[in-house]
């Protein structure tokens, strides 16, 4: 009777669990409601405010990441680039706390839209992130079109592949050649080992 008791008492409290969960985070909601501090501006911004370009670019990363530097700074490269056309944003889920986000940010200089401050993993747990870094495309109004994980050395043509599809018309992109790799074969680094939370 005791065990009867005791794995009823779990079910309930795995369907409480599931149902909060589902309700602050369901898909029936979008990413609405996420609003993060913006290191640039010191604003917070919406995820509708970070997705208002043709193309959206969004990865989470973390401080203690190396690959995640060698992921924005592919993504400078991007943004140079593309312009106005694409809004590039990189999503900091680092628990250790603004002043830690903040000097790194102040060494690395990263020239992206927008630099997200997001120690509650919003990001991660909306999109179901559990791989650093994971770059997310969204479209102009907010849908996830496209997800990677880990970085690989050479895949921005990759990207701008995803990019020009999001952008340019369909008869635009077939007059477009594609861009040459920039290795024959690309090397992959890992992502870092950390989990978001």
């Amino acid at each position: 009777m005791k065990i009867v008791r005791y794995t009823s008492t779990l079910i309930l409290v795995f369907y409480l669990l599931t149902l909060s969960i589902g309700v602050s985070f369901g898909d029936d909601e979008g990413a609405s409601g996420i609003s993060l501090f913006e290191y640039l501006s010191g604003e917070r911004k919406s995820f509708e405010q970070i997705t208002g370009a043709p193309a959206n670019l969004l990865v989470v990363t973390e401080t203690t990441c190396y690959s995640c530097i060698k992921e924005l700074r592919a993504m400078e490269l991007l943004k140079a680039k593309y312009r106005d056309s694409v809004s590039i944003s990189a999503a900091f889920i680092d628990r250790q706390g603004l002043a830690k986000v903040q000097k790194y940010l102040e060494f690395y200089q990263f020239d992206l839209d927008n630099l997200l401050i997001d120690p509650d993993s919003t990001i991660s747990r909306k999109f179901n992130v559990t791989y650093i870094p994971t770059l997310l495309i969204f479209d102009q109004n907010g849908n996830e079109t496209y997800r990677k994980e880990g970085f690989v050395v050479g895949e921005e043509s990759l990207y701008s592949q995803k990019i020009d599809e999001m952008i340019y018309s369909k008869s635009a992109r077939r007059t477009r050649r594609p861009e040459p790799s920039q290795e024959s074969a690309p090397k992959k680094t890992t992502g870092c080992a950390s989990t978001p939370g």
